[in-house]
């Protein structure tokens, strides 16, 4: 990420949010963030939960961990790509499961899906 947009994510989120949204770009748990940026499990779980609420994060629960991954609009504030999901026939912008589309036949959730915070 540029100085530039970092900088800028800061004066609009604070810096230790701001580094907590751009270490969860690079996945893991609430345990490897906090470790990443010297803070506290329960400091960069808060902002997680407050990143969570705004729409930018979604935390899922895997046995006694909580794995944090960026939702598109998250990807977006950062300025990253989406990964490309391509089925065939289909555009190349990447699918958010929870978001179902106009004349989305599929159903909106899988049979067990996995336990989300």
């Amino acid at each position: 990420m540029s100085n530039l947009v970092s900088r800028d994510l800061s004066a609009l989120l604070g810096a230790t949010r701001a580094a907590v949204l751009e270490a969860i770009a690079d996945g893991g748990s609430t345990t490897e963030v906090a470790l990443r940026l010297g803070v506290s499990p329960s400091s960069a779980s808060e902002h997680a939960a407050v990143l969570r609420r705004a729409g930018l994060v979604i935390s899922v629960r895997a046995r006694n961990q909580v794995r944090h991954h960026l939702t598109p609009l998250g990807i977006a504030l950062l300025g990253l790509e989406q990964p490309a999901q391509r089925v065939a026939g289909e555009q190349s912008h990447a699918r958010h499961p929870a978001i179902r589309r106009p004349g989305d036949s599929r159903a909106p959730w899988p049979a067990h899906p996995p336990r989300t915070l």
